[in-house]
């Protein structure tokens, strides 16, 4: 929410608020005809709007910004003979701000895959720069890299998702990475001894050089010739790296693929193909919504087998899904891949009958498929302030506690599902709305996916805010809004009986902050952390601080205290502090 703010280290965290419209993705349209709209899938998207609207999200950003105000100071001159750091984890068990509902997991509970990362440039220099989720469940957070150019996360969503990279000195990087429930994925990016890239590209059927390809190679571009070569004569190496080739009349193409660092390699190592295309047009009738429709576009399968696909996709689908579909108009959808395409849609107020429309489609075809619906429950309501008046452009979203188990639900699949492809944020898992001038609000129930959800509305300076959970019975809600107190706690961590400085390396929710040294006589305080219970996994040596790690509340000004032992008190000796590089 737009007016709460996360961990403070040492650093300044100033909220960000991924600003987000509706919950589909807008391309580019090329040559439209009367109550026609045609597109090519997939749209290369720009930079500054790749990352598919969602809701807003409260993760930390960290910014340089100059002494932190309210945070003991802390010397880097600081003496100490302790070897090695205390390293401490903090994690957010149950969030303080958030309506607590019997039998009904919390908001965000299926956020449990961990990402942890560093971007460096030449000569090994840290990056002060930040990687963003431009698609998949995760899509419009940004993780912050600190100033050892160190950035992570412990509570994003688990599947495929495409990360963009950027920061001071380099040239950006899109990767493709899959993040598991409860596991660590490493991610990390050296833009040092770039390697030399050539490659060639031809036509499937005639074996012949295609010219005008579109090549994007690690969010790096270029362009095929003549003899359907392409050239990138400088770009970041790395063992899974994201290729996308484009040409109209022409299925696009995805492989990850590897180059070493500091290499030339030459074009007869890369030899691509690419195939015709086909196409769909799109139409749908008898809507009970007036509304524009949101498709998505997947290989057809059989049931349960989305996992075989992990690994095995050659058509980036997560450029074209989600397409927009307005009302009353045709939709035509080129540079598809030969083969049978399920069809689904949502619409507002509605479902698609049949849920699935299968389509195959031929090179050089088109195949025209009408959509029909009929109508759904929802869920109405008004916002209003504390006076009871109607609180006009708020921002209403209705969310399942856990959006992974959402999607599962709907698609009767297991986990994974998630590892098929890099889905979008599908309306089962979130949906939002504007209110109307009389507060009004109308969204899509999905109880089925979801029996209880949860429903939070904020006004349009994000200062105010209603958070309440909905059942499947609630099918008019009543917000009303009140002052957003932020409900943040400060924590002093203390470690007693020292008599010299500490070294501590922490990290919050898995956002990591560079190591520090504080004096004998100060804690290390931590202010607005989120009130509620969080979870401390403490260790010095290798050795837990702790039998298992303490849960504990936080909320105005909390103390927790961490037991060390002998030698993080009293320090090592000259030869140990030399072999740890101390000295």
């Amino acid at each position: 929410m737009a007016s709460r703010s996360k961990p403070l280290l040492f650093l300044v965290l100033v909220l960000v608020v991924v600003a987000a419209g509706s919950a589909g993705v807008w391309f580019a349209l090329r040559a439209p005809a009367r109550n026609e709209i045609v597109v090519a899938a997939p749209t290369a998207p720009s930079q500054a709007a790749a990352a598919e609207p969602v809701a807003k999200e409260t993760k930390p950003r960290l910014e340089l910004i100059g002494e932190a105000v309210g945070v003991a100071p802390v010397a880097d001159d600081v003496y100490t003979s302790v070897a090695w750091p205390v390293k401490l984890a903090l994690e957010l068990v149950v969030d303080g701000s958030l309506p607590s509902v019997e039998g009904v997991p919390p908001l965000g509970s299926g956020r449990n895959a961990r990402l942890a990362g560093t971007l460096v440039r030449e000569g090994g220099i840290p990056v002060i720069g930040k990687v963003t989720f431009t698609r998949g469940l995760n899509a419009g957070r940004t993780l912050y890299c600190n100033e050892e150019g160190a950035f992570g996360a412990s509570d994003l969503y688990p599947g495929l998702s495409i990360v963009e990279t950027e920061g001071t000195g380099i040239g950006g990087s899109t990767r493709e990475i899959l993040l598991r429930a409860n596991k660590d994925t490493p991610l990390n990016v050296s833009y040092d001894a770039p390697a030399s890239m050539r490659g060639r590209v031809f036509d499937a059927a005639e074996n012949k050089p295609l010219a005008d390809v579109e090549v994007e190679l690690d969010g790096q571009r270029s362009t095929t010739d003549l003899e359907g070569e392409f050239h990138f004569p400088s770009m970041t190496a790395g063992d899974k790296l994201l290729l996308i080739l484009r040409k109209d009349g022409y299925a696009s193409y995805r492989e990850l693929i590897g180059v070493t660092r500091g290499t030339n390699v030459p074009s007869d190592r890369f030899l691509f193909q690419m195939r015709r295309s086909g196409g769909l047009r799109v139409t749908f009738s008898n809507a009970p919504s007036t509304g524009a429709a949101e498709l998505v576009l997947m290989k057809s399968v059989a049931f349960g087998s989305y996992g075989e696909l992990a690994g095995q996709r050659n058509y980036p689908w997560h450029l074209v899904n989600p397409v927009t579909l307005p009302a009353g108009q045709t939709f035509e959808v080129r540079d598809l891949p030969e083969g049978d395409v399920d069809v689904r849609a949502y619409l507002l107020g509605a479902v698609a009958t049949p849920p699935v429309t299968r389509v195959t489609i031929r090179e050089g075809e088109v195949k025209d498929v009408v959509l029909k619906f009929e109508a759904a429950p929802t869920v109405s309501g008004r916002v209003l302030d504390e006076q009871g008046r109607p609180v006009e452009n708020a921002d209403v979203r209705l969310e399942a506690p856990d959006r992974t188990l959402a999607l599962l639900n709907h698609f009767g699949q297991a986990s994974a599902f998630l590892e098929a492809e890099v889905w979008p944020t599908f309306p089962m898992c979130v949906q939002r709305a504007k209110t109307g001038f009389d507060g009004g609000f109308l969204l899509s129930a999905w109880e089925k996916a979801a029996p209880t959800r949860y429903l939070i509305a904020e006004s349009a300076d994000g200062k105010l805010r209603a958070v309440k959970a909905v059942r499947a019975t609630d099918t008019k809600v009543e917000l009303v809004l009140r002052p957003d107190t932020g409900a943040l706690g400060k924590l002093a961590l203390e470690f007693p009986n020292r008599h010299q400085g500490l070294p501590i390396v922490c990290t919050i929710n898995g956002a990591p902050f560079a190591e520090r040294v504080i004096p004998a006589d100060q804690p290390l305080l931590v202010e607005n952390l989120d009130e509620g219970i969080w979870r401390l996994v403490a260790t010095w040596n290798g050795e837990a601080l702790f039998p298992a790690p303490p849960q504990f509340q936080v909320r105005d000004d909390s103390k927790f205290a961490v037991p060390l032992p002998l030698g993080a008190i009293d320090g090592q000796d000259t030869e140990t502090l030399k072999r740890a590089g101390k000295l």
